[in-house]
């Protein structure tokens, strides 16, 4: 679980909002219960190996509705209610339904999250809580867009990005890729700065998947063109190291340049070091992670 899911525990949420500009608050204990678990993102090694088959129906999603909530994107902390509790400064800027295979009706919400060091937009996707002693598979989806900002162009970081174990495999994340970028051409047009979505990790599967799944994401500069070679060509300095420990990273496999990470910590065997993994100081795995090999790819929307 990363410092942001931790940070983001226990937050609560009593509003939801028009998608007009003329916001009104309405009361509903449901929709707190669902923003609770959005705010948690649910630890999805609660839900075991189980795999469940959802059938989002897509095109059940009321865009349009979405898109005029977006548009009030740069002002929303002056037009939707803040979310209390939370350790940053958090709106929801829409909410709306998700139609499955089997009538369910998923929740699907967008919100805007500011702090003295970032603005940034967040996608998440719950199922609702119908027996309330089986929380355990109500997290699907979150994505977290860090926004960089300059005189003619807008970059939008792909920082968080997780799809919980139980529907992976479904196509969820590219559906919700997909979605930003409509989100994002949209965005384009009502404020005529070029626009793109990019994402830096140190995880193998997740850029080739960027790179390879027709989404025109390709290696930002010269630096990272060489390192996917690097990747590709299966560099004998690149080591997959899978996280073991109960930590932060359970299970999740990281790309490591081994002689960088040997040069930096000259007192670790190496990156499949226990101490590497181990979050009793929730600091420290950050900080080896710096070692890892990260590739930054970049998609231009506009």
């Amino acid at each position: 679980m990363s410092t942001e899911e931790k940070d983001r525990q226990g937050e609560e949420v009593v509003q939801s909002v028009s998608n007009t500009t003329n916001v009104s608050v309405v009361e509903d204990a449901q929709a707190v219960d669902l923003q609770n678990s959005i705010g948690a993102k649910v630890d999805d090694a609660l839900a075991g190996n189980e795999k469940i088959d959802l059938g989002i129906d897509w095109d059940s999603l009321d865009k349009e509705s979405l898109f005029a909530s977006f548009s009030h994107y740069d002002d929303a902390e002056n037009l939707y209610p803040k979310v209390p509790g939370n350790k940053h400064d958090t709106y929801i800027m829409h909410t709306g339904e998700l139609t499955t295979r089997t009538g369910e009706k998923l929740v699907l919400e967008v919100s805007k999250v500011i702090s003295p060091n970032f603005h940034e937009f967040q996608i998440g996707i719950i199922r609702p809580l119908v027996d309330k002693t089986k929380p355990k598979y109500r997290y699907v989806a979150g994505f977290d867009f860090l926004q960089l900002k300059g005189d003619k162009s807008e970059e939008w970081d792909m920082k968080h990005r997780q799809t919980s174990d139980p529907y992976k495999q479904q196509g969820i994340a590219g559906k919700i890729v997909n979605l930003t970028e409509e989100i994002l051409r949209k965005r384009s047009a009502n404020n005529s700065l070029s626009q793109s979505i990019s994402a830096k990790s140190g995880q193998r599967d997740f850029t080739e998947w960027l790179a390879k799944r027709n989404r025109d994401f390709k290696p930002d500069g010269h630096d990272n063109v060489a390192m996917l070679q690097r990747l590709r060509e299966g560099d004998r300095s690149l080591k997959d190291v899978t996280a073991s420990l109960p930590s932060y990273a359970a299970g999740e496999t990281y790309t490591f340049d081994v002689d960088e990470f040997r040069r930096k910590f000259p007192e670790l065997s190496g990156p499949e070091d226990p101490v590497v993994w181990n979050d009793d100081n929730y600091g420290k795995p950050f900080f080896y992670m710096e070692s890892c090999f990260k590739i930054k790819m970049k998609k231009d929307i506009v």
